[in-house]
């Protein structure tokens, strides 16, 4: 009994400081509205004065926040386009708090001119943001749409997935001259070159803002940032929480030209929630289907003799060596002087005549359209999802997951069917006040894609080789000239021979030998294996709080490409992947004077591929104050960037 009396006597005790934390513990709720339009808002911070205890308003503009201080307490209200106000809380619920619009010109605050927080106004370079609130109001299939609008931006379209931005200088499809970072990760596919944020990116309800930044920014993002750097941001779940729900729809080949009418559909969902002061998650998902655009150039593309894509007159009806820029199959030429002179030496008394033909008679296979060769249905499912957890006071870690499926068809160094194709990027970084740790890879899985042009190429010989093909070519065709006809009409005449047989396109034969083609591996087939993945490690630290004469910030990373296509699109062996590392440094100095009317930044970046010599790349800009939002900016800056992986190790067609 007494070894009892102690325990209870403890027991007691618990409960009753249990009782009393409770009862001192203080829930305070309230909503935050518009003091002109008297509407809620949504991603309002509201703290405690002088504390870090704080939460965000939710989609309604309701808030809850517990704290242990007694009423009355002080709160710092702020949101962007609004006057930060700071408001004194005497009773626990019903509170209502109205904030006033302010002008939003030059306040933004934008992260991607200096890798630090500064109002866009004062940034060293030209910077173009766009918030939440115009994402989700934009009359726009997806957020990408978007990015065309801005100022000074080009964009390629290479699909309905597949859009390619760029600034200040020539753009191109899968263009890597421009830096895409998703919530600091490169999203830029290892193997096949092209950024893959519209494929498995943040969905289109977890974005919170995206910054473009202008021109030239290798000094502080790295290679590739030659045209401009893109930095994607999605929504922190301790500020943007609940179920949102969006649905798009629309129509796709409205004037039937390619396609009769489709519908175009868009379905994005997203769940944001705060466990706890500490813990946080989100998960979100996100379907696009439709009937895609189709690329139905058929100019004549002049192969050979040229290195510039020179475009020549002439159809499959009145070209004999026609190569239609979006017909597939007709790549393959030869001179059928030479299949001619083989003929002559079977039928001696042909080769008279066929020596008063000319030396070079160029003739190309018969091709098909796009539209014979590809699924025209394309789809896109991505799925996310982090978890946020507060370890400390500033400190902050998060595991992140982001991946993709689909069908598309995409535009590189050739015209590629991506079928099955998957990707996914993951990472776990922490992040403190002044300082960040990231580490993420990149996992990508070409499915059953294949090169279009390979695949028909392979396709053609596979239901009548080149050898009998272009044989039966120059009988029928010299058959025509001896019966008088002119050259045209005789190479269409031999063509119609030759061509006897020809599966048409979309018939069970046509589907059978195609598939048997584009799942064998090049150079077999069409089929491209690609399993390559990147890895990388990044680090930043601000020494705001340590040094004070002036502003200096310094990173770094490590990089590593996995090359693993089974030398289907790389010069690599199975089980034999290629690895190539990147290293790279970065130091930013800025330091105020005259009061503040004067800032100087300078900051450099030296990075090393260990297939190229290594690169250091500058930037100095002075800004000057005149007076109050009046800023004049004076900018220095070069860039660079290595060849992509497909550039330094494509692998020769030994087809």
């Amino acid at each position: 009994m007494r070894k009892v009396l102690p325990l209870v006597a403890v027991l007691i005790m618990v409960h009753a400081f249990t009782i009393a934390a409770i009862a001192q513990a203080v829930t305070i709720k309230g909503t935050v509205k518009d003091a002109t339009t008297k509407g809620t808002i949504s991603a309002v911070s509201v703290v405690i004065k002088g504390t870090s205890t704080g939460t965000y308003t939710d989609d309604n503009g309701n808030f809850t926040l517990t704290t242990s201080q007694s009423l009355p307490v002080t709160l710092e209200i702020s949101a962007v386009n609004f006057a930060t106000k700071t408001v004194t809380i005497s009773t626990a619920d019903g509170n209502v708090i109205e904030l006033e619009q302010s002008s939003a010109l030059g306040q933004e605050v934008v992260v991607s001119a200096t890798r630090t927080p500064s109002r866009i106004l004062e940034s060293p370079v030209s910077i173009e943001r766009v918030g939440n609130t115009a994402i989700r109001t934009a009359a726009a299939a997806n957020y990408y749409d978007m990015i065309s609008n801005l100022k000074g931006v080009d964009v390629v379209t290479s699909s309905l997935t597949f859009k390619t931005p760029a600034t200040r200088g020539f753009n191109g499809s899968g263009n890597t001259r421009v830096n895409q970072m998703m919530d600091g990760m490169d999203n830029q596919a290892p193997g096949l070159n092209f950024s893959v944020g519209s494929v498995i990116g943040l969905t289109e309800l977890d974005v919170d803002n995206f910054e473009l930044l202008q021109g030239a920014s290798s000094a502080l993002y790295g290679p590739g940032g030659m045209n401009g750097t893109i930095l994607i941001n999605g929504k922190n779940p301790f500020k943007y929480q609940g179920l949102s729900f969006q649905i798009k729809t629309g129509l796709m080949h409205a004037d039937k030209r390619q396609r009769p009418t489709s519908s175009y559909h868009n379905w994005a969902v997203r769940f944001g929630k705060k466990v706890s002061d500490k813990f946080a998650y989100k998960i979100g998902a996100e379907f696009i289907q439709a009937k895609d655009w189709l690329a139905d150039d058929m100019r004549n593309y002049r192969r050979i003799g040229s290195t510039s894509g020179d475009l020549v007159d002439g159809t499959r009806s009145t070209d004999p060596n026609y190569d239609g820029v979006n017909v597939y199959g007709d790549e393959t030429t030869t001179n059928l002087r030479s299949v001619l002179n083989a003929v002559g030496a079977q039928v001696p008394f042909w080769q008279g005549f066929i020596n008063t033909l000319p030396a070079n008679i160029p003739v190309s296979r018969t091709g098909y359209t796009e539209k014979e060769v590809t699924n025209p249905n394309t789809f896109n499912f991505k799925f996310s999802g982090a978890l946020h957890y507060k370890i400390a006071k500033n400190v902050e870690a998060i595991l992140a997951g982001h991946w993709g499926t689909g069908n598309s068809v995409y535009t590189g160094s050739q015209r590629y069917s991506l079928k099955d194709f998957k990707i996914g990027q993951y990472k776990l970084e922490f992040q403190g006040k002044n300082w960040f740790l990231r580490g993420f890879t990149t996992q990508e899985n070409s499915g059953e894609s294949y090169n279009l042009t390979v695949t028909t190429q392979l396709f053609n010989e596979a239901w009548k080789p080149s050898t009998t093909w272009y044989p039966e070519y120059a009988i029928a065709f010299m058959n025509a000239k001896l019966a008088g006809r002119p050259d045209l009409e005789a190479h269409n005449i031999a063509r119609g021979v030759a061509d006897a047989g020809r599966p048409v396109a979309g018939s069970t034969q046509f589907r059978n030998i195609f598939d048997q083609v584009r799942r064998k591996p090049i150079p077999q087939g069409g089929l491209f294996l690609d399993r390559s993945d990147l890895y990388m490690v990044e680090g930043q630290y601000n020494f705001a709080d340590i040094i004070k004469f002036a502003d200096i910030m310094i990173g770094g990373n490590w990089k590593q490409y996995v090359l693993n296509s089974q030398g289907t699109l790389f010069a690599d062996k199975v089980g034999e992947p290629i690895k190539i590392n990147e290293i790279g440094g970065y130091i930013q100095i800025a330091k105020s004077l005259f009061s503040e009317k004067l800032r100087l930044l300078a900051s450099g970046r030296y990075d090393k591929n260990e297939n190229f010599e290594g690169r250091f790349t500058p930037r100095v800009t002075a800004l000057f104050k005149p007076a109050k939002n009046h800023n004049i900016r004076f900018s220095y800056q070069t860039a660079y960037r290595f060849p992509s992986t497909q550039q330094q190790l494509d692998q020769p067609q030994r087809w």
